[in-house]
């Protein structure tokens, strides 16, 4: 009995952690990579075509810092996650936040649920859909993810104009999301 007992415990913990995420400010701040991604919705931001290169991206003049946001469809934290990271991109964009959200899903079947998701059922709660306006990019052969090394969604990293990562968090709560525009705030604005 009392194994089981410590073996409910150990896996509630892990539960609770995977639940509300894990959040860090690297001790070293990492380097984010040379990596492309093909955008699947949204193109256009910071001369964002059908590729986007995290390189050319942090090089853009006008991009302060790059927002990276890995979900999928079948992931619903992902998809509540995704509006509150429009509100972060509608405040800091013309300030210079770039922002690449990108989907993990490893089937080409999933195209159009991809762009529907994107264009018409994520939303705030009680909120009309459709307002989704950053790239969407689609790492389809999981290579990004590897790269970063990805266990679980959905994640978010914030990177420098020196490309390195200076901030990242997993999960999902609005708690997460404060300290993440915190977060932005700092490396954007400057701290007032």
């Amino acid at each position: 009995m009392r194994n089981k007992l410590i073996a409910l415990v150990v896996f509630m913990t892990i539960g609770l952690a995977t639940l509300t995420g894990c959040n860090s400010k690297p001790k070293e701040p990492r380097d984010a990579g040379n990596w492309e991604v093909p955008i699947v919705v949204n193109a256009g931001d910071f001369g964002i075509g059908d590729v986007v290169k995290i390189q050319e991206l942090v090089a853009n003049p006008e991009v302060k810092g790059v927002l990276i946001d890995f979900w999928a469809t079948w992931c619903e934290p992902c998809k509540a996650e995704m509006p509150f990271l429009q509100d972060i991109y509608n405040e800091y964009k013309e300030k210079g936040l770039a922002m690449v959200v990108i989907t993990i899903d490893n089937s080409e079947s999933l195209r159009d649920q991809i762009i529907k998701d994107v264009k018409e059922k994520i939303k705030h709660k009680g909120g009309e859909g459709g307002l989704i306006t950053y790239p969407i990019g689609w790492d389809l052969k999981q290579e990004i993810k590897s790269f970063y090394g990805i266990t679980s969604i959905p994640v978010t990293y914030l990177i420098n104009k020196e490309n390195k990562i200076v901030y990242e968090h997993s999960g999902f709560t609005e708690e997460l999301m404060e300290e993440l525009r915190e977060a932005v705030h700092n490396l954007i604005v400057g701290e007032e």
